[in-house]
Order: structure tokens, then sequence, then C-alpha cells
């Protein structure tokens, strides 16, 4: 508290009501309601964030009154005579919660299993309570990092398995065992991933949040989407990150035929996003995915880098292309 405002917040596992839809500071009170899919999760822990990050989540996904019945209000406390409203659904909530915790844990709590120096970049295969990702990083210190499994709950890396520049995870995680291959070819610039999942239940997609999540550590990492909406339909999503580099993210879509087919699910709109908030998520299909659809693919994607961003839009181009021959040889070779 300074001069009377609340400069930050602090979610403690122990303040997290059971059944109850509210969560408690100290006298304060941040009420969130409809919030049934994290509420008295003990795994959270503590959770701090400064209130323009907070405000990220209140005002990053603003929606409409059109459908009352799916919107929930959210009271931010900001000072003692002052309280902002704000409306979003609770789907997009929880999303943006999930992007918060998940930034939270890779600043602060993250677990190395696999890094390799490529040039001036490093790459760190790491885990988190509710992720597996790979995190690159430029001699600069600005990194990004790429969720390759996400749990919303508890993640538990069960076997690793190294070999060369290729890993082999197993975790056991609250929707179900999760097989992760991720293989590197660091000195060409390129990884890739592909995950499946083995549901433990009925398993749907409203609380996920996008998969490439930029970090800076204190403050919210600034970048740029060069890529446009045509070219993310097509699963690419070309960015860069300032006082980084540049990347090319491409989610091979024909790998979630399966997928779609057993959630009667569309691939539209699940690759894009705008800074910060990018990446792939998971559609929401018409159906659940359960258990007798057997091992699903989730995710399937390539990531080429650079460790220059583009100064122009012409620039940018050239850097998309080169990166995307980069990532169909690798594809050719492996």
């Amino acid at each position: 508290m300074v001069g009377g405002v609340v400069r930050a917040l602090e979610f403690s596992g122990a303040d997290l009501i059971a059944g109850a839809d509210v969560l408690l500071l100290d006298h304060d009170l941040v009420a969130i309601f409809g919030f049934q899919w994290h509420r008295a999760d003990p795994w959270i822990g503590t959770l701090r964030v400064a209130i323009g990050t907070l405000g990220v989540l209140a005002h990053g996904c603003a929606a409409t009154r059109a459908t009352p019945a799916r919107h929930n209000e959210i009271f931010v406390f900001i000072a003692h005579v002052e309280w902002v409203t704000v409306d979003m659904r609770k789907d997009e909530l929880a999303s943006a919660f999930w992007r918060i915790v998940q930034i939270e844990e890779l600043l602060s709590d993250r677990h190395r299993l696999w890094s390799g120096q490529f040039g001036d970049s490093t790459l760190d295969v790491v885990f988190t309570r509710s992720g597996i990702w790979v995190v690159l990083k430029w001699r600069s210190g600005a990194s990004v990092a790429f969720r390759t499994a996400f749990s919303p709950g508890s993640l538990t890396v069960k076997k690793c398995s190294v070999e060369d520049d290729a890993l082999l995870i197993d975790a056991d995680t609250r929707i179900g065992r999760q097989v992760c291959e991720i293989e590197t070819s660091g000195d060409d610039g390129v990884f890739r991933f592909r995950t499946m999942v083995l549901p433990r239940a009925y398993l749907t997609f409203e609380a996920w949040s996008r998969d490439v999540v930029p970090l800076a550590a204190g403050s919210q990492a600034t970048g740029q989407v060069h890529t446009t909406d045509d070219e993310h339909r097509a699963g690419q999503l070309h960015a860069s990150v300032d006082d980084g580099g540049s990347f090319l993210y491409v989610q091979e879509l024909s790998s979630l035929s399966a997928f779609c087919g057993a959630t009667r699910a569309s691939l539209a709109h699940t690759v894009g996003g705008n800074w910060p908030d990018i990446g792939f998520v998971p559609p929401r299909g018409r159906k659940a995915l359960s258990p007798s659809d057997g091992p699903t693919v989730l995710t399937h994607a390539h990531v080429a880098w650079k460790s220059n961003r583009p100064a122009d839009a012409g620039e940018a181009v050239e850097d998309q292309l080169a990166m995307l021959a980069a990532i169909y040889l690798d594809a050719l070779g492996a």
C-alpha cells in the first residue's frame, strides 16, 4: 500500500475459499464470480501481480453485454474510494488468469530438463506446475516461451529421455497423460515439438490460453506481430521481441485432424492473437475430447528464430521466408 493506493495484489493458497467464488486480500475484497475452473486449487501457492498486470487481465478481454448470462463482473480494488468494474466472459477470465499464472511460474518457479547453447541464443526445456515449455533466450536477456504441454492444475514429469538434441517427456497431468516429443536443430535455428494427450475424463478447452509467452522480468515484454490474419489461418505467426530477435511459429494444422474430428472443432482463428497474447490455442468444439478417443495430438509446432529484428516491412517478409525455408528443410530431414 503506497499513499492509500494498492500497487500490487498477492493471492495466496490460503486466501482461496473452498466452494466460494471470492478471493480475499487482508480486509480488502477482490470478487471474481463464476470462477469455476481454479477456485480453491491449493497448488496455486502465492501469485503476486502488479496492478498494471491485473489491468491487462481486466481490460484485455473486454466484451459487450450482448450475452449477459455468460458475463461476470470483476471488481478490482485500486484505492479506498475507487473501484473498477469490467465485464468479461468466464472463459476469457479463466484464460487471462492462467496466462498470468504461467508468466509468474516461468519467471520464478521453473525447473530445467535440458539446455543447449546455439550461437548467441539459448534453448531451455523446462517444466512448471502447470506446463512444459521451450524457452528461447537471446544474448540480450530477452526471451520467449513456447508451451508444449498444459495442465489446468498439477503437472508431474514422470520420465524424460534425452538422446542427442531430442527429448521425450512423459507427464502425468490433471487432464490425463501427456507425451511430448521435442527436437532441436539449433545450428539451423529451428526446433519442433509434438504433444499427444490420453484424456483422463471428458476434456474441453474453455480455459486454455495461447501457447507463446514473451517474458520480461519486472515488466511486460514489448514486441510486434508481423504476420497477417491470412497467414494466421495457415498456422503461421511471425513476431519479434524488442531488444531480442524474431521468430516464426508454424502450427502443423493437418496433425490436428483427429482432434477436430473427435471434438467437431474448427481450426479457424486458432493461431494468431494480439501482442503479447499470441500463439496457438486448441479450439473449443461441439463435443468434448473423451478417453475413448485414445491418444490425440493437441499441438504440433515448428519454430525458427533469428538473433535480429526486422527493421521494416520488407525485411520482415524476407526474414519470414528465410525462416519458413529453414523449417521446411528441417522437416524434410526429420
